[in-house]
């Protein structure tokens, strides 16, 4: 912006006065634009296939999410960012949900998630964590989770996710910290 004899003109020369919209709004300020986060063009294919695949619990968790989960919020099922595909991810509260099955308990596999939960976080982006079993059994829990993060997003405020000895705390983990 530019200021020319008491007016505000933009780099293009127009008048132009930004108001402040819902949808610019964010935590701790205005956000003029969606901050873009680079993925592997080569995961798309992949991405489009885990979709046609998914699980009994990435399903049922889908159905609560898809359209605007609360009425406010976006997610993407099976969304590449980086070098990884996210199960679920939400650009409004940079959060990203992963549905583990029994196959995240092996080591390898779980070596894998604990290096792409920390280049996701070094993104800057929010994680948490469910398994097939909580989806499956406790989805109303699960669900619940997911709008007192978004709520906790909204106030800026996660003191009700600081507490120790849930898993599905996402800011608790021994090995993370929120970004």
């Amino acid at each position: 912006m530019f200021q020319k004899k008491g007016k505000e003109e933009s780099a293009w020369g127009g008048r132009y006065k930004r108001k402040e919209t819902p949808l610019l709004r964010g935590v701790g300020g205005v956000f003029s634009r969606r901050k873009i986060i680079w993925y592997n063009p080569e995961l798309k294919e992949l991405a489009r296939q885990l979709r046609n695949n998914s699980t009994k619990s990435e399903i049922i968790l889908w159905k609560q999410l898809k359209g605007k989960f609360d009425g406010k919020y976006d997610f993407h099922r099976q969304k590449p960012l980086d070098n990884y595909i996210a199960d679920f991810f939400c650009y409004e509260l940079r959060l990203v949900i992963e549905v583990d099955g029994e196959t995240h308990n092996h080591p390898d596999i779980r070596k894998r998630d604990i290096e792409k939960e920390c280049r996701l976080r070094q993104l800057g982006l929010y994680i948490i964590r469910f398994s097939d079993a909580d989806v499956l059994q406790h989805l109303e829990f699960t669900v619940d989770t997911i709008r007192r993060f978004a709520e906790s997003f909204e106030k800026n405020d996660f003191t009700s996710f600081e507490y120790e000895g849930t898993p599905l705390n996402p800011l608790s983990s021994s090995f993370f910290t929120h970004p």
